[in-house]
């Protein structure tokens, strides 16, 4: 199963559409905040699509929803967050120790606008950086695999 991660669209349209575009047959979209007003509005115009999403800081006011998700995908324990409330931009350890506490194998996370993939202690962690305010070259999103019990993750340029 494909599962695609955006964070931090701030308002923009256009990635998101790209990114639903070039991904039809994906089994999830999965917004990490920062943008679920217009994540709202896209994936109204791709019906049939699993969409979950989480409230990121700028999301705060008017955005219902959660700011924290723990599910299993493909019976993998995912948690999925913003990642705000663990000072992701100081570092990554509070979420990590959040991951272990929680039993989950993978943390989906936005906030730092910088792509993100490495294991610490066998926990992914994964920040797709920015689909439309980057902070590195160019706006980025995630593409996870799940299979046999695994994550294969991938960054790709919009």
């Amino acid at each position: 199963m494909e599962a695609i991660i955006f964070s931090d669209s701030h308002g923009r349209c256009s990635g998101l559409e790209q990114v639903f575009e070039a991904h039809p047959d994906a089994g999830m979209f999965i917004h990490l905040g920062d943008g679920l007003r217009e994540y709202d509005e896209v994936q109204m115009c791709y019906p049939g699509h699993t969409c979950w999403g989480v409230k990121g800081n700028c999301d705060a006011y008017g955005v219902p929803g959660r700011t924290l998700l723990y599910e299993r995908i493909a019976g993998i324990p995912v948690l999925i967050c913003h990642g705000h409330l663990w000072q992701v931009k100081a570092g990554t350890d509070r979420l990590c120790r959040e991951a272990q506490r929680l039993g989950a194998k993978c943390v989906l996370f936005g906030h730092t606008h910088v792509p993100c993939c490495e294991y610490r202690e066998g926990i992914l962690l994964f920040n797709p950086g920015s689909i439309s305010l980057p902070r590195a070259s160019s706006p980025t999103y995630g593409v996870l695999r799940f299979e046999n019990g695994q994550v294969s993750p991938e960054i790709r340029a919009v």
